[in-house]
């Protein structure tokens, strides 16, 4: 007397919730894995972008890199290089260190790998004798 053909067992039922929270925890994972290297995408969109500019500002390496020392008095020579940051909002170098800007956890620069928080770390540029070094360095602290 009872037709039960076309009804989902309780098993079948369970089935079905099981593999759709797998699909949202396997999509979440999706998303959590694009944002991560997103961020480290940029973070290394601006080393680029920092090389570029201490390039052109510091004539290849040979003088200060710090935007607006065309006449050479720049008092950011310590010794043996200029030392001076990238300004990662306004995408100039300058000579006092900016409130960090990266957004992943993990920064390379020529295969070396730099570790911070994210928002804590800035773009250090060194020119000197027609070289030029950048590293990830603690920024600012914020106030």
């Amino acid at each position: 007397m009872r037709n039960r053909s076309g009804r989902m067992s309780a098993l079948e039922m369970v089935l079905v919730v099981v593999l759709c929270l797998e699909g949202v925890f396997l999509a979440w994972c999706g998303y959590r894995w694009y944002q991560v290297r997103l961020a480290h995408g940029n973070d290394s969109l601006r080393v680029n972008t920092a090389l570029s500019v201490a390039r052109i500002n510091s004539s290849n390496g040979d003088d200060c890199p710090v935007d607006g020392n065309a006449d050479h008095s720049c008092v950011h020579w310590n010794g043996s290089a200029y030392v001076s940051y990238f300004d990662g909002v306004a995408n100039k170098i300058v000579g006092d260190k900016p409130a960090g800007y990266n957004q992943s956890s993990s920064m390379d620069i020529d295969g070396v790998t730099y570790t911070g928080k994210p928002g804590t770390m800035v773009i250090q540029v060194e020119t000197g004798n027609g070289e030029i070094h950048l590293s990830w360095v603690l920024g600012r602290a914020s106030s």
